[in-house]
């Protein structure tokens, strides 16, 4: 994102400096060959994206991540994160936690 100090207004181009050497007003604006969202919900997340080049010949196009649950194909996936044990390290997400967490749970109940 480009933020102008002048005006303290933004906009969707990225901001870069013209040759390898950064001096003061040497920036150039390039349009985004790539846009991207992320949809964090209190139940179900999900995520898209759509290149310039995609969207220039069509722009409702976008690519989204299907998600596999069991015999489910979703757009969205289970807002759920399942963390190891050792309370730092990312263990799964979304349908793969929930699957993952119910055999954990349901190997704990057979001890």
């Amino acid at each position: 994102m480009y933020i102008d100090k002048a005006t303290k207004s933004t906009n969707l181009f990225e901001a870069r400096p013209q040759n390898s050497e950064v001096k003061q007003g040497s920036w150039s604006r390039i349009a985004p060959l790539l846009v991207a969202a992320i949809d964090f919900g209190t139940t179900y997340s999900g995520w898209s994206y759509s290149f310039k080049h995609e969207f220039e010949l069509d722009p409702t196009k976008a690519s989204t991540k299907r998600w596999h649950g069991d015999q489910l194909v979703s757009l969205k996936a289970p807002t759920c994160v399942l963390i190891e044990p050792d309370g730092e390290t990312f263990s799964a997400f979304g349908y793969d936690a929930e699957t993952k967490y119910t055999r954990l749970a349901g190997a704990e109940k057979l001890e």
